[in-house]
């Protein structure tokens, strides 16, 4: 006969998937009429922007885009750049068996490598590769045994753990607009040539529903001066601060920020001076947990009658926990010219990796600089980034962001440096062993036991333990004390 059970429902979102994969993509296009030939190629860049998330019965897309500028010197010229701009679409796809279309999706996307060549004065062929990361999620109700229905005749192991499952993952999108003067200039400026933009999450927060969570924007800006001067880079730091309503109380979130557009231009600002004006479209997605105690029943057995007890593992999620790790990449660029001046240079990080307990990441270096003729001239490498620090345990998840670029001239190259830092995510588990089920079986018969069991002290064995093994109970073991150490009374129920 089965002992009806009593039990408490936990309902959560729970983790169907965990993964990251990556696409290449390639695109050519042809050069404007309005600008000239192509001489060469000085430097590419570019940014991802997230366009679309789906999920179906048992698979997950995440759709993309790479917007590419191309820089390049037109033929005949030295020191005058022109730029080219194209955006890639690229999709990653997922095979993920438990999917379905309420299931919610967490992604990132990471451009691995960017590059562009010639395949004509008037045409250029770009080609990139990006890694989508993605956590799924779908809603789950946890059935976990906490009490007797009945007045069985058993003997209950009563065991907690603080939990925190997700409970909400929401989304929300937002646009953060700034103005920043732009470098003093006797010619004014033309252009914008490039840009680039780096998000981060600075503070958390909660107040009731709402989860309340601040951040920065840096974008890094390349503009044209008018009359032929250098191109000259700057910074542009904005800050922000959104509310996301969520479904409940949480007590820990993590938000990951995604672009999904970005617009630069020049206006005017007072006194007619020149600006740079940042529009930025961003996806911020939200997964929030809440701790909870859960009771449980870990054992049973009885002194009255045989039972067979079914149990079942879980793993349920503590709160994410996050650690901050940073080191200083460095390299010298090695350039075939004397380097007179350095124009720009730019570190793209790969999706990190973790491998033999340090993190480790492809940085793609790039480098326009001016030769002693004045000539406007470019470099790139590929180094291995290995960021040498002891890792915590539990590593789930790892993202990478780099700093304000150090560059200057020296002897054979470029000396370049950028400080990094690691954001490393843990996720530790609280395991729980929770009976299923029990089922009643015949009377015990006793009348061959002894009514005592004298044991040796000391044996390291657990109280509950033994009354199972013993046929007695923890109580009777406590209130059958002795004032030697090295034996145990055990007196047997009866």
């Amino acid at each position: 006969m089965e002992i009806i059970l009593d039990k408490t429902d936990i309902k959560f979102r729970r983790e169907i998937f965990s993964s990251s994969a990556s696409a290449e993509e390639m695109s050519d296009y042809v050069v404007p009429d309005a600008l000239p030939d192509i001489g060469r190629i000085a430097d590419v860049c570019g940014g991802v922007r997230i366009r679309g998330k789906e999920a179906a019965s048992g698979s997950v897309r995440i759709d993309s885009s790479v917007a590419v500028t191309v820089l390049y010197v037109p033929e005949g010229e030295s020191a005058v750049l022109r730029c080219l701009e194209t955006e890639i679409p690229v999709s990653v796809s997922f095979d993920v068996p438990e999917a379905d279309e309420s299931t919610d999706i967490v992604a990132d996307i990471v451009i691995d490598e960017l590059e562009a060549r010639i395949l004509n004065p008037r045409k250029v062929l770009a080609r990139c590769s990006v890694t989508a990361s993605v956590r799924c999620f779908n809603a789950a109700t946890l059935s976990i045994a906490s009490g007797l229905r009945s007045e069985a005749p058993l003997q209950i192991l009563r065991r907690s753990c603080s939990a925190a499952p997700v409970s909400d993952v929401r989304e929300k999108t937002f646009v953060i607009s700034d103005e920043a003067p732009m470098p003093p200039s006797a010619q004014g400026y033309s252009q914008i040539l490039c840009g680039s933009t780096q998000l981060s999450v600075n503070d958390v927060k909660f107040v009731g529903n709402k989860l309340i969570f601040k951040g920065e924007a840096v974008t890094n800006i390349l503009a044209q001066p008018e009359g032929g001067a250098l191109p000259v880079s700057f910074n542009v730091n904005t800050g922000f601060s959104q509310i996301i309503e969520i479904g409940g109380a949480s007590e820990c979130s993590e938000v990951k920020l995604c672009l999904t557009g970005a617009y630069l231009s020049i206006v005017d600002g007072d006194g007619g001076k020149p600006v740079a004006s940042v529009e930025l479209h961003i996806l911020a997605q939200a997964v929030s947990g809440e701790n909870v105690q859960i009771e449980y029943i870990a054992d049973a057995y009885s002194n009255r009658f045989s039972c067979e007890v079914s149990s079942e593992t879980y793993d349920l999620p503590q709160c994410r926990g996050m650690t901050q790790l940073r080191d200083t990449f460095r390299v010298m660029l090695n350039t075939p010219e004397t380097v007179s001046e350095v124009i720009s240079a730019n570190v793209m990080l790969a999706y990190p990796k973790i491998q033999g307990g340090k993190i480790t990441t492809r940085a793609s270096v790039r480098c326009m600089y001016l030769d002693a003729e004045r000539a406007i001239r470019s470099a790139e490498t590929v180094e291995e980034l290995v960021i040498d620090a002891e890792l915590p345990e539990n590593v789930c998840e790892v993202s990478l962001q780099g700093g304000e670029i150090y560059a200057a001239p020296a002897s054979g190259g470029v000396d370049i440096r950028m400080p990094v830092e690691a954001q490393v995510s843990t996720c530790p588990y609280c395991r729980i062993v929770c009976v299923s089920a029990v089922e009643e079986g015949e009377n015990c018969d006793r009348s061959e036991r002894p009514s005592l069991y004298i044991i040796p002290g000391g044996s390291g064995a657990e109280l509950w333990e033994l009354a199972k093994k013993y046929c007695s109970t923890v109580e009777l073991i406590e209130s059958g004390g002795c004032e030697r150490q090295d034996i145990l009374l055990i007196p047997v129920q009866r």
